[in-house]
């Protein structure tokens, strides 16, 4: 994986939250969720709450592949639940996607639909392609607010989200946006 194509374009979307769309959601194979934030008491959060009903809304016959947090708000038994390896202390994006790529393989799918907050699509989006899937980004994904309460400062607000941004990608650790 070249995480150092992560560029200045790829920041400048994460910071805005204008992220690009691209492809048809009718040619997807499933669904790949990250979740953003999470809180302390063991609660999904608003933020995951969003892309879980987001998710139910718009893909409702897709198979999913959910970050633990969407898949505990969502609280479909069909959806595959990834959570962080036994060896580690959390799941971070790159992992996730790495888990999903496993499942995508073991199931057949290329295509995947990408969903996360606006301001977390960027990141997500760019491993997902560096890992080898095929991916969507959908439209709507805006609806999706940041999460007050989370044990993640940056997931917080857009201002403390934009200074966390800023200041891993100045310090040069790409791997770490958005994390």
């Amino acid at each position: 994986m070249d995480i150092n194509a992560y560029n200045r374009s790829h920041v400048e979307r994460a910071l805005s939250g204008d992220y690009q769309r691209h492809g048809d959601p009718a040619d997807a194979d499933c669904v790949v969720a990250a979740a953003f934030g999470y809180r302390q008491d063991g609660t999904p959060g608003r933020s995951n709450e969003q892309l879980a009903s987001f998710i139910a809304t718009r893909f409702p016959a897709l198979p999913k592949i959910l970050q633990f947090e969407i898949a505990d708000a969502l609280g479909d038994p069909k959806a595959i639940r990834i959570s962080a390896p036994a060896e580690a202390a959390r799941l971070d994006t790159p992992d996730l996607i790495a888990q999903a790529k496993t499942v995508m393989d073991q199931h057949g799918w290329r295509t995947a639909i990408v969903v996360a907050h606006p301001h977390h699509v960027p990141w997500v989006d760019f491993l997902s392609q560096q890992a080898g899937i095929e991916t969507i980004t959908p439209d709507g994904l805006q609806v999706v607010g940041f999460e007050p309460e989370s044990a993640q400062y940056w997931t917080r607000n857009k201002e403390a989200w934009q200074k966390e941004v800023r200041l891993r990608h100045d310090a040069g650790n790409p791997r770490e946006i958005q994390e």
